[in-house]
C-alpha cells in the first residue's frame, strides 16, 4: 500500500471500503423505570439555565446534529441509507478516521461509501505540494485518474480527483478530495459502483461535502 511522501508528517492511505457491510440492528431505547413512590418527595423547583443554541456560519458549527456523521473535528451529513462502517474500515486500515456506507444493497459483497483519513500538523499551508503526489497515489490503485476543479469545503480549500478501479471483480469509481485546514489534511474518499447513475453518486457526494461543517472552531 502506498503512502504520500511527508511534508513534515504527511501520511495517508487510499483505502476503498470493499467488504461485505452486513446489516446491523440498533436496539430501542431502555424503558425508563418506574418512580418508587415511596421515594417520591416534593421539592423546591430548581431553574435551570437553559443551553444556548447551537450556531452554525456555514463554515463551523457549535454542535453537530444528532443524526450527523462526526469525526475529528468535523461533521457532515450522511447519505439517505448509509450507516456508520467506522469499525469495519478500521479493522482493516486502523488509522481511518470515519466511514459510512450504504448497507442496503450489498448482494455483490460491495457498499457504496466515504471514508476520512486525517493527517494532522502537516506543516502545509496549501495544497499545490501534494496535488501530484496525491494523483500517484490513486494511481496505483485506479486508472484513469483525472483532476477535478478545485472547491472549497467547510470554507477550506480543496483539491479533488476521480477514477476507474477494480475491487475483486466489481467495477468501481472513485471520488476523492484532499481539504487543507489549518494545517491538518483531510483525505475524503467517496467508491461508488460503476453502475451507479451519474446523479445518484453525485448527490452522494454533494449531501456530504455541502453539508460539511469543522466543530473545532478554535
Amino acid at each position: 500500500m502506498s503512502h504520500l511522501p511527508s511534508p513534515r508528517g504527511v501520511r495517508t492511505s487510499l483505502v476503498a471500503l470493499a467488504t461485505a457491510l452486513a446489516l446491523t440492528g440498533c436496539a430501542g431505547d431502555e424503558p425508563a423505570a418506574a418512580e418508587d413512590p415511596a421515594e417520591a418527595t416534593d421539592s423546591p423547583s430548581i431553574a435551570i439555565s437553559e443551553e444556548p443554541e447551537p450556531t452554525d456560519d456555514g463554515c463551523t458549527t457549535t454542535e453537530a446534529a444528532a443524526d450527523q456523521a462526526v469525526g475529528s473535528g468535523y461533521a457532515f451529513d450522511a447519505p439517505e441509507g448509509w450507516d456508520d462502517a467506522t469499525a469495519a474500515m478500521q479493522q482493516m486500515f486502523p488509522q481511518g478516521d470515519l466511514a459510512y456506507a450504504d448497507q442496503t444493497d450489498v448482494a455483490d459483497g460491495f457498499g457504496d461509501n466515504v471514508n476520512v483519513i486525517v493527517s494532522e500538523g502537516t506543516g502545509l499551508t496549501e495544497l499545490d505540494p501534494v496535488r501530484d503526489q496525491l494523483a500517484d497515489e490513486l494511481a496505483s490503485i485506479a486508472t484513469g485518474v483525472e483532476p477535478r476543479e478545485d472547491r472549497e469545503v467547510g470554507c477550506a480549500p480543496a483539491i479533488q480527483q476521480s477514477a476507474a478501479g477494480d475491487q475483486q471483480g466489481i467495477a468501481i469509481v472513485f471520488d476523492q478530495l484532499a481539504v487543507l485546514r489549518k494545517g491538518d489534511l483531510y483525505v475524503v474518499t467517496f467508491t461508488h459502483t460503476a453502475d451507479t447513475a451519474d446523479d445518484v453518486r453525485q448527490d452522494a457526494v454533494d449531501t456530504v461535502l455541502d453539508s460539511w461543517r469543522w466543530t473545532n472552531a478554535g
